[in-house]
């Protein structure tokens, strides 16, 4: 009987690789069926259409916004992904626009951090009672703001006709063009004027501020027409940026009769009176710098950076950064502040901004030490800023090297 059964051990052999192959079909099939989502520690999203809001057009927001989009794609070719660039008045009118997408879970917007203070706690373009100042409807606070972590520095630009102004003393009482109603320049130009001549002493009143675009500014501060109450200086607050270049340009011969004026010395008096206004503001979600920068930054418009202007120009930066709403998709913007932490990245996009003659080296908006791990970037993210406007948690979490260092803020 035994040598007329079937020796059942030998087909398991053969049962076991015809499992084997059907399981490597099927895994086959899921490789195929299943879209790519990135890296091994890519999230993925659930946006398909993103929007960055980049203020005005053709400005080094718009390009790095541009590159930041392009990148995004270039990344994360799973995703299908397409990425709409939205131009906007600047870096209020982007917090506005987050707001008014609701959830925004696929907005983001590249603002100045200092900005996004203001708007978490209803201050300045965000203040209601400023309204008609603004000449805008309403006015509020924008709250359940997150930031994505920090780009680079705008630099202010105070930009004047030769001879007819020293300093910027010399400014107090005139008329100076200080940028678009919602933008981060006029914000700039407040704070910077708030120093230069309420708070010096002795106290001098403050500019006349007419809100103009760059090309508009740039003319009534070259118009040759004799006027009662002329524009005086141009206050532009950006990375060295070839549309001010160009603006610039134009003027042909007329570009020799312009300057830019150092401010490097209302630096501290900047840091100074933001922790205290701001403290009182924040009450004990402030958190003073113990070390860390300020918010603001000794910074310099290198010399031939625009055309006529053969000294370098001592300045001061102000942090600028992505900022989203805390509904944000996590897949998207944590994928948007790592490319925003590749430093090199950046100040390849800063050149695609920059004017020619500072484009073959990074920008001077960008740190002078362009890696990751350099020390000046992780001080970046001590920022008191990060106490005011939290880092989202999901970013807080996938650029831990660097959050880590922070007291405040992640939650």
């Amino acid at each position: 009987m035994s040598s007329s059964s079937p020796a059942r051990p030998r087909q398991r052999p053969r049962i076991a690789a015809v499992l084997a192959a059907g399981l490597l079909v099927a895994s086959l099939l899921v490789v195929l069926l299943v879209p790519a989502r990135g890296g091994s520690h890519d999230p993925g999203t659930g946006c398909r259409e993103a929007k960055i809001y980049t203020g005005q057009a053709n400005s080094p927001y718009w390009d790095v916004a541009q590159e930041l989009g392009r990148e995004l794609v270039r990344r994360h070719p799973g995703w299908g992904l397409t990425v709409d660039l939205k131009p906007t008045d600047g870096s209020a009118d982007n917090l506005y626009r987050l707001q008014a997408d609701g959830p925004a879970e696929c907005s983001l917007a590249l603002v100045q951090l200092n900005v996004a203070v203001d708007a978490t706690f209803g201050i300045y373009q965000f203040n209601y009672e400023s309204a008609a100042r603004f000449r805008r409807g309403t006015l509020n606070q924008v709250n359940r703001l997150r930031t994505l972590g920090p780009a680079y520095f705008d630099l202010v630009h105070v930009i004047v006709r030769r001879g007819k102004v020293t300093s910027l003393r010399d400014l107090c009482g005139k008329t100076v063009s200080g940028g678009l109603e919602l933008s981060g320049s006029l914000q700039m130009n407040d704070v910077l004027f708030d120093n230069v001549c309420a708070l010096t002493s002795p106290a001098l009143p403050l500019p006349r501020v007419v809100y103009q675009s760059l090309g508009d500014a740039m003319g009534s501060l070259t118009d040759p027409a004799p006027s009662a109450d002329p524009v005086e200086a141009v206050v532009w607050v950006a990375a060295p940026s070839e549309i001010l270049a160009d603006r610039i340009r134009q003027l042909g011969g007329a570009a020799s009769d312009l300057q830019l004026l150092p401010i490097d010395r209302y630096r501290e008096g900047f840091g100074m009176h933001w922790d205290r206004y701001y403290e009182r503001v924040a009450g004990a979600g402030f958190v003073r710098r113990d070390g860390a920068p300020g918010i603001f930054a000794d910074k310099t418009i290198s010399a031939g950076t625009y055309s006529g202007v053969n000294q370098p120009t001592a300045t001061i930066g102000a942090p600028n950064g992505l900022v989203a709403r805390d509904t944000v998709d996590p897949g998207l913007a944590v994928a948007a502040a790592r490319i925003m932490a590749d430093r090199p990245w950046l100040a390849r996009a800063l050149a695609q901004a920059a004017p020619e003659t500072v484009a073959h080296s990074h920008s001077d908006a960008l740190e002078s030490d362009t890696d990751a791990g350099g020390s000046e970037y992780r001080q970046l993210w001590r920022n008191p800023v990060f106490c005011l406007v939290p880092v989202l948690p999901a970013v807080a979490t996938a650029l831990h090297e660097y959050t880590a260092q922070q007291r405040c803020g992640l939650s």
